[in-house]
């Protein structure tokens, strides 16, 4: 048996890099080059700790940021959880269409929602340990929906016209950070 030898010292972090496939079969070493990971010391976690982490990381080839564990799971609730939910919502409606029209498709669809296809047991509780951020994140996206929702109804095309330049812009900032 082995021994441990000096104190455990817990530093949560987050990895922001994985998959819609699960197994050794779709195990990349590339998996962390240039992907941010999210270290998350409370105020009394030990800094040689953190330090030692953040290299660990680094050395994985991550780009480490540091915030505090609240402000992670406000900030995944944004762009991991609701991006889930709302990709496996889409899939909840497009069942119910005839079957023989989703080969209609094209690639926007596809890539819309590739990522409902991750693990729906490890998804129900990563919604559930962080509800009460996911749930403020939903209703911050029902009022985004709402305003292009009613721009539209209302023949707004200025409105329209500023939501899809925003969508875009912030589209192609993100193809910039990878």
């Amino acid at each position: 048996a082995s021994v441990l030898t000096g104190s455990a010292r817990f530093v949560g972090s987050h990895p922001m890099a994985g998959s819609d496939k699960s197994s050794l079969a779709y195990a990349k070493a590339s998996l962390f080059d240039g992907r941010a990971c999210i270290i998350t010391p409370e105020e009394t976690t030990d800094a040689d700790a953190v330090n030692s982490l953040t290299a660990f990381w680094e050395a994985l080839g991550m780009r480490v940021s540091t915030m505090t564990p609240d402000a992670h799971d406000a900030l995944v609730a944004r762009i991991s959880h609701l991006p889930h939910l709302l990709s496996s919502a889409l899939c909840s409606q497009l069942a119910l269409l005839e079957s023989d029209d989703l080969h209609l498709s094209g690639a926007g669809l596809r890539d819309t929602t590739r990522i409902a296809a991750g693990d729906p047991g490890l998804w129900n509780a990563i919604f559930s340990q962080n509800k009460e951020q996911l749930i403020a994140a939903v209703e911050e996206y029902e009022n985004s929906l709402s305003q292009i929702k009613n721009a539209i109804n209302a023949n707004d095309t200025e409105a329209v016209m500023r939501i899809l330049s925003v969508a875009k812009e912030l589209r192609l900032a993100l193809d910039r950070t990878e």
